[in-house]
């Protein structure tokens, strides 16, 4: 499918004008749980006990020789064992791994992207700016299933003459998560055809049926030449004031965008590379895994008193099979609203009904013509967010 000339990203109309005290943002994006958030009194004494760099030095991308030695050696990361093709950088952050990535390989061949949606808008963002004239496929039916066909998608690639594929893992705001043989496939799919593949992993190091690991081994296992891979274990660990992401892509790709970053990006911060070395240490690692557990462990049970409530719901209310991540979708029938409303206005409906801010996933691609879908964030506390989604399907939405 191809992108609508009118799509638009922005989310400001559909805050209202007079934006109630009381109002709940139930698809919001930041950390809403103290519970499992790091002591900052002990974080930053382990911190700056063990301050490696000075504040008033610059620390650009492409001189981080040191600390990916480190990092190879800590994590026991054999690459070249792999694969000597496959290289990795350290990046302030995934939009701008992403951005700086983008222009580079738009640079080097004009892109022509299929986005496997839903999807960050940043992406879409950032290809428009590029003047991309953009394709995507939904891995979603509009009931919220997942959804895989190999040869549709290299029917896609040979028609639109594709040599991007962007996907984020899980699909973006579901919890859900691409069948590991359909991403095998997908993967020697772009090798075969030699076109890339970026894989936005940001929040795929937080799998609720696996062991939990520092790094996604499995993942970076399964890359080829053509992968580039994001990942950010401080994303997961809600460490947004000082986050880090890690690129993993073929060597050439890497020295290109390090190369780029010195004038796109600038400089890291202090802070951000003490954070990257503390939360990767081998020291530190049964504290990091221990809370990745206990933020796993409470989303799931979220999820799990949500599905409850939905399924328990005369009014067909549907729930993603979530399996990663801190969000699930809820699909509410159109049926139960009046004809012909737009996915902004049943967002406008459920805020003047309930004090409930919505963000419909329409957004970010997810179009369905039966349910309005939008992203919960599972990390608020039970006692918080249950009551809501109780509220919410009291409510008459017509």
């Amino acid at each position: 499918m191809e992108l609508d000339n009118n799509y638009d990203s922005k989310i400001g109309n559909l805050f209202p004008k007079n934006i109630p005290n009381d109002y709940f943002f139930i698809s919001d994006w930041d950390l809403h749980n103290a519970d499992f958030s790091i002591d900052s009194a002990f974080f930053y004494s382990k911190l700056y006990a063990k301050a490696n760099y000075s504040i008033n030095d610059y620390f650009f991308i492409n001189e981080r020789f040191k600390e990916k030695l480190w990092l190879k050696n800590n994590c026991n990361l054999a690459l070249e064992k792999q694969n000597n093709k496959i290289d990795f950088s350290i990046f302030p952050n995934g939009t701008t791994a992403a951005d700086t990535i983008i222009q580079i390989l738009n640079k080097d061949n004009k892109i022509i992207p299929l986005l496997i949606s839903p999807v960050y808008f940043t992406y879409i963002d950032i290809l428009r700016d590029n003047n991309c004239m953009i394709n995507y496929y939904p891995i979603l039916s509009a009931q919220g299933q997942y959804k895989f066909n190999i040869n549709n998608i290299i029917k896609l690639i040979v028609q639109e003459k594709i040599n991007l594929i962007i996907l984020t893992y899980p699909i973006f705001g579901s919890g859900i998560t691409m069948n590991i043989m359909d991403l095998k496939q997908l993967l020697q799919t772009c090798k075969k055809y030699n076109i890339n593949i970026l894989i936005d992993y940001i929040y795929g190091d937080l799998e609720w049926n696996n062991n939990l690991k520092i790094l996604p081994e499995t993942i970076i296992n399964d890359i080829n030449e053509n992968t580039v891979l994001l990942t950010s274990l401080s994303k997961n660990l809600f460490l947004n004031g000082a986050k880090t992401c890690l690129v993993f892509s073929n060597s050439e790709l890497i020295k290109k965008i390090e190369k780029a970053s010195v004038y796109k990006i600038g400089s890291m911060s202090q802070s951000q590379l003490e954070v990257f070395k503390l939360i990767y240490s081998k020291e530190n690692k049964t504290m990091v895994l221990n809370i990745l557990g206990k933020i796993r462990t409470h989303v799931q049970h979220n999820y799990e008193q949500i599905k409850l409530l939905c399924s328990c719901s005369q009014k067909g209310l549907l729930i993603t099979k979530c399996k990663s991540g801190i969000f699930c979708l809820i699909g509410i029938p159109k049926g139960l609203f009046e004809i012909n409303k737009t996915d902004d206005d049943i967002s406008k409906i459920i805020m003047e009904k309930s004090n409930i801010l919505t963000i419909p996933h329409s957004r970010y691609l997810m179009c369905s013509t039966s349910y309005y879908w939008f992203r919960v964030n599972l990390s608020y506390s039970q006692e918080l967010l249950i009551p809501q989604i109780y509220k919410l399907l009291q409510i008459d939405f017509n």
